[in-house]
C-alpha cells in the first residue's frame, strides 16, 4: 500500500513489486492500481479454481479501512498484469463462484459486505483443511477471524477477539501510553501438532513496533 493522503479519510493505492533474480535484492515495480480502488490492501494465497486450475487468489479492499472484502484471482505467470485478474461477482445457483474480468463489476465476499476491513491476512491451514481470513473491522473495532474450506467462501464467522485488550482491560505486556493496535498478519507454515495453533503478528502505532502472538483455534477439520 502507498498512501496518497493521510487524514480522517485516508486515500491510498496498491502497488505490486517483484525482486530481481540477479541476486542484488533489488525490487522493481510491476504494476499499481488506482487510488481507493481494489488492492489498497491485499492478501494472496495459492489455491485452485473449482476446475482444478492453480491460481493465486487475492483478498482485497478498496478505500483504506472503510471497505468490505473482495476477492480476485490471477494465474501466477500473469500476476503483474492488471488485465489478467478476474473478480468475484457472486455465486450461481449451485453456489459456485462467478467471475468477471472487469474490476467495476466486483462484489464483496458473501457475509463480508458490511465490514470496514483494515489490513488483511489470508492463508491455508493444511491440517484443518481451512482457509483463514483475518483483519481488524473498523466498524466494530474488533479483530475478526473467518474460516472456509475454499478460498472463495462461504466464510464462517467472525470469531472476534481483542489482542491488545480494550480501554477497560489491557493485557500485561501493553505498557502505559501504548496504543494504535492494527493487523493482524497470520504466519503460514506451522500450525502445531493438530493444526490449531495460529501464530500472527499485530502492529502498534505507539510505539511503532510489532508483537508476535499465538491463539488456539476451535475450528474442526473440513472434509
Amino acid at each position: 500500500m502507498q498512501v496518497n493522503q493521510w487524514g480522517s479519510v485516508t486515500h491510498a493505492h496498491g502497488v505490486l513489486f517483484s525482486r530481481e533474480e540477479q541476486g542484488n535484492d533489488a525490487f522493481i515495480e510491476l504494476t499499481r492500481w488506482p487510488v481507493d480502488k481494489l488492492f489498497v490492501n491485499a492478501a494472496p494465497v495459492a489455491a485452485e479454481l473449482p476446475d482444478g486450475t492453480p491460481v493465486v487468489f487475492v483478498a482485497t479492499t478498496a478505500q483504506y479501512r472503510h471497505s468490505p472484502v473482495y476477492l480476485a484471482y490471477v494465474a501466477t505467470s500473469q500476476i503483474g498484469d492488471p488485465a489478467a485478474y478476474h473478480y468475484l461477482t457472486g455465486y450461481d445457483q449451485k453456489g459456485s463462484p462467478v467471475w468477471s474480468s472487469e474490476m467495476a463489476e466486483a462484489k464483496p465476499l458473501r457475509g463480508l459486505e458490511n465490514v470496514w476491513a483494515g489490513e488483511l491476512s489470508l492463508l491455508y491451514d493444511a491440517p484443518l483443511n481451512s482457509y483463514l481470513l483475518m483483519f481488524r473491522d473498523y466498524s466494530t473495532l474488533t479483530f475478526d477471524l473467518y474460516s472456509s474450506n475454499t478460498p472463495y467462501g462461504p466464510f464462517v464467522g467472525p470469531s472476534t477477539f481483542f489482542p491488545c485488550g480494550t480501554t477497560s482491560s489491557r493485557p500485561g505486556w501493553m505498557q502505559g501510553g501504548w496504543g494504535g493496535c492494527y493487523g493482524g498478519y497470520m504466519l503460514p507454515g506451522y500450525f502445531g501438532a493438530d493444526g490449531s495453533d495460529l501464530y500472527f503478528v499485530v502492529s502498534l502505532w505507539d510505539p511503532y513496533t510489532t508483537v508476535l502472538m499465538r491463539m488456539r483455534l476451535s475450528i474442526s477439520p473440513s472434509g
